[in-house]
């Protein structure tokens, strides 16, 4: 979720982690991990999820080997970011 390039919260993967960062005034912050597991089906598909409520809350979730949703790091406030720039970006790391 893209604020500006000093504000952002992200949900990524290297294909070994799932990783949940907050970065605030350029300040990068790792707030939740956990291995990442290719989905059942798909060979080494690993499926991300961002959902956004109220338009400042964000939860993130990774999808199990079995098809099951696991969160990561519960409810996030985005409320720090710009609310004029949020949006969903794919790969601006």
């Amino acid at each position: 979720m893209f604020g500006d390039r000093a504000n952002h919260l992200a949900l990524v993967t290297d294909g070994t982690k799932v990783q949940v960062w907050n970065q605030q005034r350029g300040q990068r912050t790792m707030i939740a991990q956990t291995p990442a597991t290719a989905t059942a089906g798909t060979g080494s598909v690993i499926r991300l999820r961002i959902a956004c409520t109220e338009g400042s809350t964000f939860r993130f979730a990774v999808q199990g080997s079995g098809g099951v949703w696991t969160e990561l790091a519960g409810q996030t406030d985005g409320s720090s970011l710009p609310p004029w720039d949020r949006a969903c970006a794919r790969g601006f790391m």
